[in-house]
């Protein structure tokens, strides 16, 4: 009597732990007919091709061409766009891309930070073929990365093709659009699902994001984030100003984050929009000890002055504040520091005070949620990091519930803590 076949759960599990060895997922794959489609799952659920491989791009097209039941397990393609040698020697069907029905994950990347422009017309033709395919039935994810001369009509195709596009390392272009889009064609305007951007290190294109093209498609964000290295901030002003009145979650970059340093009379000219009738979740970002304990920075003074406020958010539910902060130095290493005794958290009254009555007097808000994340390095001392970071966590939480009582009574008060690995 021949022997029962594993059942499948097994066979699954046994696979999962060799998802990310692709040599033994084929040996594997040839030990026996029973693991066959549990690793040519694993196997093709990752396509990865490079503009200037030729051979493996006519590679996959003729292994998909002998096996075309191996296309639904892509759920993530890879393309890298980086100037090939001889871009005559690449030639793909505008539909090539169509045939991957359950892609999910779409990353566009290069090396080199070429233009959009300068990719091949093979590439950038069968890719926007997808894009547009794709805003009927949106991508779960989209990244385009390190990409040079991104156009407003580009930016239009991707948030059309997936509900989270994250834009990193990329430059918007400087040319004013054309009324014609030229090689990219348009796909209609679809509102729904509501999508997440991420725009990261990727200052200029917040430019491109609030140039009139763009506009109409600005209602589709549900959530927005921009974080970077002092980008600018009156392009993010100016997108702000248009994303008020629709976008139900914004997070507000810290201040490490921006470029602003408003003095006196000059900090009223920078001042965030006033009303935010459909913000429901407002996050802040605050990534230095001193905005908490001196002076407030810019970004907690607007989010006092026109976010917890009543009138300019009518549905507000919740404010999340991101707290990092990194412990070295002096502070830890001095010889009265111990390392099983937290430091002394001094916030600033005044600032806490306004914070503490703008959440308790808020109609509509239900939490002021504290992720606080801190990362502390201990050198010269033989005590774990992790520690002492969730020391200096349990004193931190002490500090803001003294100085947050009405908040705190009203049970709007939440915090948490998020362990940073040391690196």
């Amino acid at each position: 009597m021949a022997p029962s076949p594993l059942p499948l759960e097994l066979i699954y599990h046994i696979v999962d732990h060799l998802s990310n060895d692709r040599s033994s997922l084929k040996n594997c794959c040839l030990s026996a007919s029973a693991f066959v489609y549990a690793c040519q799952k694993h196997l093709h659920h990752m396509l990865r091709l490079e503009a200037g491989k030729y051979a493996s791009w006519d590679a996959v097209v003729e292994h998909f061409q002998q096996s075309p039941h191996l296309v639904k397990y892509v759920s993530r393609l890879d393309i890298e766009v980086d100037w090939p040698l001889d871009i005559n020697q690449l030639s793909i069907n505008p539909k090539f891309f169509l045939q991957f029905t359950n892609l999910e994950t779409l990353l566009i990347m290069a090396d080199t930070d070429p233009s959009w422009h300068s990719v091949p017309d093979a590439i950038t033709v069968a890719l926007s073929t997808l894009l547009v395919e794709r805003s009927v039935r949106p991508l779960r994810h989209l990244r385009m990365c390190n990409l040079d001369d991104i156009s407003p009509d580009l930016v239009i195709l991707a948030l059309n093709a997936t509900n989270y596009l994250t834009l990193w390392l990329c430059i918007g272009s400087e040319l004013i659009p054309e009324a014609n889009p030229g090689k990219h064609t348009r796909a209609p305007v679809v509102r729904s699902p509501r999508k997440t951007v991420i725009v990261s290190y990727s200052g200029t294109l917040l430019q491109t994001l609030a140039w009139p093209q763009l506009r109409p498609y600005l209602s589709s964000i549900a959530s927005f984030k921009v974080d970077g290295d002092e980008d600018l901030f009156d392009p993010l002003l100016a997108l702000y100003v248009l994303l008020a009145p629709t976008i139900p979650e914004i997070h507000f970059p810290s201040v490490q984050d921006i470029f602003v340093e408003p003095e006196g009379a000059a900090a009223l000219a920078l001042a965030l929009p006033s009303s935010w009738p459909a913000l429901r979740t407002a996050y802040a970002y605050i990534k230095n000890r001193k905005e908490l304990e001196e002076e407030p920075s810019w970004m907690l003074t607007q989010l006092l002055a026109n976010v917890l406020v009543p009138h300019s958010t009518p549905n507000l539910i919740e404010i999340r504040i991101i707290f990092e902060v990194d412990m070295a130095g002096p502070q830890l290493e001095g010889p009265s520091f111990a390392p099983a005794t937290p430091i002394v958290w001094q916030l600033n009254a005044t600032t806490l005070a306004a914070l503490d009555a703008a959440c308790a007097s808020h109609p509509t808000l239900v939490a002021l949620h504290w992720t606080i994340s801190i990362r502390t390095y201990l050198r010269h001392h033989r005590y774990a990091d992790s520690d002492h970071a969730l020391l200096e966590f349990a004193a931190c939480c002490e500090a803001l519930e003294r100085a947050l009582p009405k908040t705190k009574s009203s049970g709007r008060l939440r915090m948490e803590h998020h362990e940073r690995p040391t690196d």
